[in-house]
C-alpha cells in the first residue's frame, strides 16, 4: 500500500513525458558500483523549518497572530569580560547598547571559576572604563578572568506591548495591565485600552506585506474565526473589529462587539472572499467609550480540521517532503520557561545581531516543534540556546525524557547554539573556542544526565564550512559531543555581464574543498558529521533580481542542490538539512530588491508550488535508504563529461535505487552496472523536466516531473541525464 507522501509523489508523475535525448547504449558513460558502502544508514534529507513569518510566505500557524496574549518580552545577551572589579564588569568595546538599557537586569556567570554566581545590574553605561560597556552590580563580585562569559537577562512587562503596532494617535491610550487578565489565562497580563469618546484607542496587526512581490502569500478565503476576551468598565463601551486587505475591497470582517463589565469571550465566525489586487492585510482592534476597556488572548485564523497548532498546509506539504529531521528556527535569546509556555502566555524574545538594534521575535514552542515532527514522520533537531543556565538545561533534559515517552522518536538532535563561530551572532553565541568548550560540555552533561540514557540524544556542535581550521578548534576544546555540523552554502556571486553558460558552470562547480576539509577534521576527532543548512547563497554581485531569480529558483538550481547533497553524502555527511521550508525572498541591499532565496516552496498557501530545489529534495527522499554506495567510472574516454556527473546508489531491502546529477551542457546517456545479486533493479527514471534550465515555478508550474522506463540489459541499467539535470532511478513501485 502506498504511503500518503508516496501517493502524492506518484500523482506528480502524471505530468511526465517520454525521456528525451536517449542514444545507443554503446555511447553511454559506464559505471560500476563499489562493493563497500560509503554509508550504512543514510538519513533522508531533512528540512529547516525557518521562522514563523506574518509578512512573507512563512504563515505556519493556525492562529496567525503573534503575541496573542499581549505579554512582555525577554531580552538576553552574552557579555565576555574585558575587565572587572568588585563593583562592575565590562564587555569589549563596540558591543554596547544605550546607557541604562540593562538597568535592573539579572546576570549570571556561565564560565570560569565562579559559574552560577548571580546578581542584579544596578546601572549600565555604554562607554565606561576604556570606552567599553560597563555593568555595575548590587553585590561584590568575585575575581573574574578575561573572556569569562556572563549572561544578562531583562524581563520586561511594561509599555509598549511588543509585536503589535500602536498608531501615533493611540500611544497614550494603550497600556499593559498586570493587575487583571481573563479568567483561566496562563499569561501574566492583559491590554488596557483607554478610548476618549469619539477618538478610539487602537492596536493593529499587519500581514502579507510582501504581497507586492509574491502576490497573495496569505489567502483569506473559506471559513474563518475571530476570538477575543474583553471587558469594559462601562457597559456602554464597545469594540470594533476590522480585518481587511488594503486594496479598496470590502473588509473580510467588520464587527461591533458590545461589552459588559465582566470578562467574556467573543467569537465571530465569518466567510471571507479574497478579491482585488495583492496588498498588505491589517487587523484593527478599536475601542470606543470614555472608560477603560481590557482585551486578552486574541485568536484569528482559518477553520481547519485537527488539533495541531500548525496549518494543515504545513503538515501536508512537509509530509510530502518526507524529511528525516525537522530543524527549528533557533530562538537564541529565549528562556526555557518561555520555550514551553502555552501560546497565550508566551513572551516575545529579542534577537541581537552585531551592528543592529535588538529585534523582537515570537516563536512556536518546543512542544509545537515536537508534535509537528511526529505528525510528518520526522525526528526533531532542536537548537539549544547557549544563554541558558544550569537549571534550564536540567529542566530541558527532563522535558525531553517525558516528551520522548509520548512521541518515541528514533533520534533527537540537540545543537548547542547556532553558528557560534559567526561573529555576527556574538551577542548570543560563543566565538571563543575555549569558553565554548567549557560551556557546551557542561550544558550537554546537564541535559543528558536529566534526560537519561533511554532518550536517544545526539549532541551537535556547529563548525564553519568555509574554514575547517575553525571547526577543528571548536572540536579540540570540547569533549562532550557526538557530531560536528556545518553549512556548505555555495554559488555566492552573480555579476552583470556573465553569460548563461558561465553562470551555470559556476552553479554546478563542486564545493569539494571545504566539505572535504571538514570531513577530515571530523574523522581525525573520531566524530560524526552532518550539515545543518545547505542551499545557494547568491547574495553577492550586482545582477538584477529578475535575471538572478532565473538561476536561484530555476530547474538547474534544483539539480545543483541535489548534486551538492549527493557529494556531501559521499563524503559521509549524515544527516543533511536543506534550507529552508518557506521563505519567499531575501532583500539584497546591493541591488535594492528581493531575490528568491532560500525557500524550497514558492508559497505554502496560495499556489502551493514547490521550487525546483524543493522538488529535488522530495526526489532524493524518494530513493534514499538502506545503504549508500559510490559508483566507479568504467568508460575512460568519457572522463571529461563524467567529471561533471555525480551518482549515488542505494540498496534498500531487496531493491536498488539511484540518484544522479549532470553539470554538463549536453544530455549524457549513463549505464550503471548493478551487482549480480537478487535485488530488484530500478525500472523507472524520474527527472526534473522543463523547457530550459532556468525555467522556474514562480509564475506558473514550468518545472514538472518527467518519467520513462529505464533500459535494462542483464544487470545494466541505462538512462539519460538531461543537461544541467537531475534524475532518480526507482523500482517503479513504492520506494524507501
Amino acid at each position: 500500500m502506498l504511503s500518503y507522501c508516496q501517493s502524492l509523489f506518484l500523482t506528480f508523475l502524471l505530468l511526465s513525458s517520454p525521456l528525451l535525448g536517449q542514444t545507443q547504449e554503446d555511447q553511454s558513460i559506464h559505471y560500476g558500483i563499489d562493493p563497500l558502502p560509503v554509508q550504512v544508514h543514510p538519513w533522508r534529507v531533512g528540512i529547516n523549518l525557518g521562522y514563523w513569518s506574518t509578512s512573507g510566505s512563512g504563515h505556519f500557524m493556525r492562529n496567525i497572530l503573534k503575541n496573542p496574549g499581549f505579554e512582555g518580552y525577554i531580552d538576553r545577551r552574552i557579555v565576555f569580560v574585558s575587565q572587572s572589579n568588585a563593583q562592575s564588569f565590562s564587555d569589549h568595546s563596540g558591543w554596547g547598547l544605550p546607557d541604562n538599557y540593562w538597568n535592573g537586569a539579572k546576570f549570571e556567570i556561565r564560565s570560569g571559576d565562579h559559574i552560577g554566581t548571580r546578581g542584579t545590574i544596578k546601572k549600565y553605561v555604554q562607554e565606561g572604563l576604556g570606552g567599553a560597556p560597563q555593568f555595575f552590580v548590587d553585590n561584590p563580585l568575585p575575581s573574574l578572568n578575561a573572556k569569562d562569559m556572563i549572561v544578562v537577562t531583562l524581563t520586561v512587562e511594561k509599555d509598549p506591548v511588543p509585536i503589535w503596532w500602536i498608531p501615533v494617535d493611540s500611544k497614550d491610550t494603550i497600556h499593559v495591565d498586570k493587575s487583571t487578565k481573563r479568567p483561566g489565562s496562563a499569561g501574566n497580563q492583559s491590554l488596557r485600552m483607554d478610548p476618549r469618546g469619539n477618538d478610539p484607542a487602537r492596536v493593529l496587526f499587519f500581514f502579507d506585506s510582501m504581497s507586492d512581490k509574491g502576490g497573495k502569500l496569505l489567502l483569506v478565503n473559506g471559513r474563518w474565526t475571530f476570538s477575543i476576551w474583553a471587558k469594559a468598565q462601562d457597559p456602554n463601551d464597545h469594540l470594533e473589529i476590522k480585518f481587511l486587505r488594503l486594496n479598496g475591497t470590502q473588509p473580510y470582517l467588520e464587527e461591533k462587539i458590545q461589552l459588559n463589565t465582566e470578562w467574556q469571550q467573543y467569537i465571530v465566525n465569518f466567510n471571507p472572499v479574497d478579491t482585488g489586487p495583492p496588498t498588505t492585510i491589517i487587523l484593527s482592534i478599536n475601542a470606543y467609550g470614555n472608560t477603560p476597556i481590557w482585551i486578552d488572548d486574541v485568536s484569528l485564523g482559518e477553520v481547519q480540521p485537527g488539533n495541531s497548532p500548525f496549518r494543515k498546509e504545513v503538515i501536508d506539504i512537509l509530509t510530502l517532503f518526507h524529511p528525516s529531521f525537522l530543524r527549528d528556527s533557533g530562538p537564541l535569546g529565549d528562556s526555557f520557561e518561555n520555550r514551553i509556555a502555552p501560546l497565550s502566555a508566551r513572551r516575545t524574545w529579542m534577537m541581537h545581531i552585531a551592528g543592529s538594534n535588538p529585534q523582537p521575535s515570537f516563536s512556536f514552542s518546543i512542544e509545537d516543534h515536537l508534535s509537528l515532527s511526529k505528525d510528518i514522520g520526522a525526528n526533531p533537531w532542536i537548537i539549544v540556546p547557549v544563554t541558558w543556565n544550569d537549571s534550564e538545561y536540567k529542566a530541558f533534559g527532563e522535558y525531553l525524557a517525558q516528551a520522548n515517552q509520548k512521541y518515541n522518536f528514533s533520534s533527537i538532535i540537540i545543537e548547542f547554539g547556532n553558528e557560534n563561530w559567526n561573529w555576527v551572532f556574538r551577542p548570543l553565541g560563543i566565538p571563543y573556542y575555549d569558553v565554548h568548550g567549557q560551556v557546551s560540555d557542561r550544558a550537554f552533561r546537564l541535559i543528558e544526565d536529566s534526560a537519561g540514557a533511554q532518550t536517544p540524544l545526539k549532541k551537535v556542535l556547529n563548525g564553519q564550512d568555509a574554514n575547517p581550521w575553525v571547526s577543528d578548534q571548536y572540536m579540540l576544546n570540547a569533549k562532550n559531543f557526538d557530531m560536528m555540523s556545518t553549512a556548505p552554502y555555495y554559488f555566492y556571486y552573480l555579476e552583470q555581464g556573465m553569460n548563461q553558460k558561465k553562470i551555470l558552470e559556476d552553479l554546478f562547480a563542486p564545493e569539494y574543498g571545504q566539505m572535504t576539509g571538514n570531513a577530515e577534521v571530523a574523522k581525525n576527532h573520531g566524530k560524526e558529521l552532518s550539515i545543518y543548512e545547505i542551499n545557494m547563497h547568491t547574495t553577492l554581485g550586482n545582477l538584477p533580481a529578475k535575471e538572478r531569480n532565473s538561476y536561484v529558483s530555476g530547474q538547474a538550481a534544483g539539480a545543483a542542490l541535489a548534486q551538492n547533497i549527493l557529494n556531501a553524502m559521499l563524503l559521509g555527511y549524515n544527516p543533511i538539512m536543506a534550507s529552508n521550508f518557506a521563505q519567499y525572498g531575501y532583500f539584497l541591499a546591493e541591488i535594492q530588491d528581493y531575490v528568491n532565496l532560500w525557500g524550497l516552496m514558492r508559497d505554502i498557501i496560495t499556489t502551493k508550488r514547490m521550487r525546483p530545489t524543493g522538488m529535488a529534495v522530495m526526489m532524493l527522499n524518494y530513493v534514499i535508504g538502506g545503504k549508500m554506495f559510490r559508483t566507479n567510472l568504467k568508460t575512460i574516454d568519457k572522463q571529461p563529461q563524467a567529471q561533471k556527473i555525480v551518482i549515488g546508489a542505494f540498496q534498500y531491502g531487496t531493491q536498488w535505487t539511484a540518484a544522479a546529477t549532470n553539470g554538463n551542457d549536453e544530455p549524457q546517456t549513463v549505464t550503471i552496472e548493478f551487482p549480480y545479486d537478487s535485488n530488484t533493479l530500478p525500472k523507472l527514471a524520474i527527472w526534473l523536466q522543463s523547457t530550459s534550465p532556468i525555467s522556474t515555478n514562480e509564475d506558473a508550474q514550468d518545472v514538472t516531473f518527467g518519467s520513462a522506463p529505464t533500459q535494462i540489459t542483464e544487470r545494466d541499467v541505462t538512462f539519460t541525464l538531461p543537461s544541467y539535470g537531475f534524475v532518480i532511478l526507482s523500482p517503479g513501485t513504492p520506494s524507501p
